[in-house]
């Protein structure tokens, strides 16, 4: 699996979205749109990990909170496969256990719900060089 990305195919990027809310995964996935080249949505953890081990996106982005599987048990089952792509966990707590929890579980980094798009590309753009 490809660990590198150049920071200038931003546009050409596969990324997954994980998040149960479906107004929240809209919105969201409309902002990623027009950055990435292609978002795919999955409604849960479970789901997500299903449709990663078929075909790894280039990017995670996934919420803690979600039915069947939480985002931080997501991002640990996929490390725990080998998978080694960027995967950014989103949390409305700004503060304490929930980014533990994402940082434990081996997440790229944590960003703040709602999702700054903008700082995300930074953020991926800085993973990427360093």
């Amino acid at each position: 699996p490809k660990t590198s990305l150049e920071p200038k195919d931003l546009d050409q990027l596969r990324v997954l979205l994980a998040e149960d809310n479906a107004l929240v995964a809209q919105v969201t996935s409309k902002q990623l749109g027009r950055i990435f080249g292609e978002i795919e949505l999955a409604e849960n953890g479970r789901v997500a990990l299903e449709k990663i081990l078929k075909n790894p996106p280039d990017v995670l982005i996934t919420d803690l909170f979600m039915p069947e599987m939480p985002g931080d048990e997501l991002i640990e089952a996929l490390r725990a496969e080998g998978i080694d792509i960027p995967m950014i966990g989103l949390t409305a707590a700004v503060v304490g256990d929930d980014i533990h929890r994402f940082e434990d579980a081996g997440a790229t980094a944590v960003l703040p719900k709602p999702l700054d798009v903008a700082r995300l590309c930074v953020l991926l753009e800085e993973k990427v060089e360093g």
